[in-house]
């Protein structure tokens, strides 16, 4: 016999399904940014993003509309406990990731990644970039003092801090070099 009825188990195979789809629309969505005219956005970085966003996002979100759904309720369910390293694995690995892509983008022999990475060290964005830093460590410490709608406002802050630097510190390529040296490298 089987221990969870079929009701039960349709509802987990259609969550399964759906992370899966999930999944791939948002890997599918990264693709369309690794494109050659844009080196900066043409890196192994830019797909491992878009899925790390959604799991910063993912893992801190549930527990906010859990207990939305649960305060609609006229007899409170039992509190669903969610786990505390999920969100700190998030933020560390998201943390990680874009750390790992700004020392790349400084060190590289492509005039393009130096140029997008001059372009965050600007005032303004470089205050962009430490405030996504900032947001992304904090959730991990809003999660383990129980603000978990707090956690979720930071992740969701980290996240749109860091799509907007993205956009911004874009260089085409041989943007800048037709003007000084006719397009050639």
């Amino acid at each position: 016999t089987c221990p969870l009825p079929s009701s039960a188990l349709a509802i987990l195979a259609l969550g399964i399904i759906a992370a899966g789809l999930g999944v791939a629309g948002i890997i599918a969505s990264s693709l369309i940014y690794l494109v050659p005219a844009r080196p900066s956005w043409n890196m192994v970085h830019t797909p491992i993003d878009f899925l790390l966003s959604a799991a910063l996002i993912g893992t801190t979100l549930p527990a906010v509309l859990n207990a939305i759904l649960a305060s609609f309720l006229p007899v409170p369910p039992d509190p669903v406990v969610f786990p505390f390293w999920p969100a700190a694995a998030a933020s560390l690995v998201w943390i990680a990731n874009h750390a790992v892509r700004l020392i790349q983008l400084n060190r590289s022999t492509v005039f393009e990644h130096r140029a997008t990475a001059a372009l965050l060290n600007l005032p303004a964005q470089r205050a962009v970039l430490i405030g996504s830093f900032v947001c992304a460590a904090a959730v991990p410490l809003a999660w383990a003092t129980s603000y978990s709608a707090l956690a979720c406002v930071a992740a969701l802050l980290a996240v749109l801090l860091a799509r907007y630097l993205f956009f911004v510190s874009v260089v085409p390529l041989n943007m800048a070099l037709t003007f000084t040296r006719g397009g050639t490298h």
